[in-house]
């Protein structure tokens, strides 16, 4: 295996976590953030914080700190809301043999999830590169359903918030909470079907590549 096949195979579970956890981590915390304060009182804090202040050698450890924990907190935000969206899968599709959990991707007579199994097995055996790359969609899978639970609770957050205090600031907040939250579903559609039909793809492929040299070992035979 070449250096160029083995870093590709490297970078997606190196950055798996990177990927599903911190970035949807610190883009919610970002959201209920703004949720909770509005933009014009987060704006101001977000300024006095990154802003110059007159004490800038003991406020630099501190902010050090809080960015630290941030991350820390945000990859254990992602955890809990991915975690209470395949409870949800589990809760919604205990009785369904025909839908992963994990993914939401669908299974039938044609392609059950034994074979799924099997040729994920298959693919991380035989092309290692491209069993990377689908470890990527997966994590980008993880993203958006991570996203999407967050981005949920802070649309119905914001909208109970706009009923008891209404304002023109709550309703553009809903508004775009909602256009992302439809977005952010749409792509992880896209991911759930991208992921499952390159399976496919790259199993067939694979099948392909070493049928010439079983039929050659037979004929050795």
């Amino acid at each position: 295996m070449s250096k160029e096949v083995e870093i590709a195979s490297l970078i997606p579970q190196v950055f798996f976590d990177i990927i599903a956890r911190v970035i949807p981590g610190v883009f919610l915390l970002t959201v209920f953030t703004i949720v909770y304060l509005g933009f014009e009182d987060y704006w101001k804090v977000f300024n006095e914080w990154l802003g110059p202040g007159t004490e800038k050698k003991s406020q630099l450890p501190s902010a050090t700190i809080l960015f630290l924990l941030s991350f820390v907190a945000a990859y254990i935000l992602s955890i809990v809301l991915w975690g209470f969206r395949f409870g949800l899968n589990l809760l919604l599709w205990r009785n369904e043999s025909a839908i992963d959990c994990e993914t939401g991707i669908k299974f039938d007579e044609n392609y059950t999830r034994k074979k799924y199994k099997k040729d994920i097995c298959i693919v991380k055996r035989l092309n290692p590169e491209a069993g990377s790359r689908i470890t990527k969609v997966k994590a980008e899978l993880h993203m958006t359903m991570t996203i999407s639970t967050g981005l949920f609770i802070a649309f119905v957050s914001n909208f109970i918030t706009a009923i008891s205090t209404p304002s023109l600031e709550r309703l553009w907040l809903s508004i775009i909470l909602f256009i992302m939250l439809v977005g952010v579903e749409t792509a992880r559609i896209h991911f759930r079907d991208h992921m499952k039909s390159s399976i496919e793809n790259v199993r067939e492929l694979c099948e392909q590549e070493t049928q010439p040299n079983q039929n050659k070992i037979n004929q050795e035979k």
